[in-house]
């Protein structure tokens, strides 16, 4: 039996776009006027995340918190980003497909990012960091304008010596921790 079949295993990509997520609005996510889409986890009894130790162009750092927007559903994450610096790079993105990127002009980018945690709160057990390396320029992507399959201003990766492995059941725990080592001494 392939895994995907198996009912015992939940993949983000599992089932078709309207059956693989599932509409999340509760009064802990203000910032979200509608709500957002985010993959069904019903029958998923623990959530370990992984993020990794890096910049982030729109967010500053992409750590646990922001590591969640991996998990919504690509017209919510495109609302989510609509809402940061760099909108117009994000219309751009858009154009020609169906999703729409329209700043509600309500600033709530960040707000956002810690608002996702709302739907997996009783899920999430682990936060775990292993930072054998760690981007601290441009991020996400390698450069900080790519053209092609290369680009200008390639990122810093710093490889710390030893490697460090961190984590924490509370996500502001592990952000903040996570944020200090990125910061650097």
């Amino acid at each position: 039996m392939d895994s995907l079949d198996d009912p015992r295993f939940v993949s983000f990509e599992n089932g078709r776009w309207d059956e693989g997520f599932y509409h999340h609005q509760s009064p802990c996510t203000s910032s979200w006027q509608s709500g957002f889409f985010i993959t069904k986890l019903q029958r998923a009894d623990h959530i370990i995340c992984l993020p990794r130790v890096s910049t982030h162009s729109q967010a500053g750092t992409t750590l646990g918190l922001k590591c969640m927007v991996g998990m919504l559903r690509e017209d919510s994450r495109m609302e989510f980003h609509a809402n940061g610096p760099y909108n117009n790079f994000i219309r751009g993105s858009a154009k020609g497909s169906t999703l729409i990127s329209q700043n509600d002009g309500t600033g709530t980018f960040f707000e956002k990012i810690v608002e996702i945690s709302d739907a997996i709160r009783e899920k999430l057990r682990l936060i775990l960091f292993v930072a054998t390396k760690a981007q601290t320029t441009f991020g996400p992507d390698r450069f900080g304008i790519r053209i092609g399959v290369g680009g200008l201003g390639r990122a810093y990766v710093l490889s710390p010596e030893p490697g460090l492995v961190f984590g924490s059941a509370d996500p502001v725990a592990a952000e903040a921790f996570a944020l200090a080592f990125a910061q650097g001494p």
